[in-house]
């Protein structure tokens, strides 16, 4: 008995390495691994002047993560519902189950808080005036993130 003739197009598999070594390798975007919701982020984000960035890039070094894995909701943005609900379709796809806010009641905060976890965080301008706001911080933010 003879096989029937395949029907499928022959495909090369030999791939040199020179064409796989010029060939683009994708490298995935970090994930989201922390998102903050409060007013002004939009002012001190990235500016190197701003001392609360320079905040930020600690607490994030301090817990191993980088600027990349960070996405800010400024709520002063986000007033009207069509805003508010764009933002809340954000942070869904970005798949997290925790925001972090630097204030207690906004109506964006308000719409997080009905799916998501939402942990309060005392403001930057707080941590830069108060030691103990970055030490309760920094102890909220160690019980959060390595849960």
């Amino acid at each position: 008995m003879t096989a029937a003739p395949s029907t499928e197009p022959e495909v090369n598999s030999a791939v040199s390495e020179a064409e796989m070594a010029s060939a683009p390798v994708e490298t995935p975007a970090p994930k989201a691994a922390f998102v903050l919701v409060g007013a002004g982020l939009d002012d001190i984000w990235q500016n190197e002047s701003a001392v609360q960035w320079a905040l930020m890039l600690n607490i994030l070094k301090a817990f191993g993560l980088s600027e990349e894995q960070l996405r800010f909701f400024d709520t002063a943005h986000a007033v009207t519902d069509e805003a508010v609900f764009a933002s809340i379709e954000e942070v869904i796809d970005l798949g997290v189950e925790t925001v972090f806010a630097f204030e207690e009641s906004s109506p964006l905060i308000e719409q997080l808080e009905e799916g998501l976890q939402v942990v309060f965080l005392p403001s930057l301008d707080e941590m830069m005036q108060r030691g103990q706001a970055k030490r309760e911080t920094f102890e909220i933010l160690s019980h959060v993130i390595s849960a």
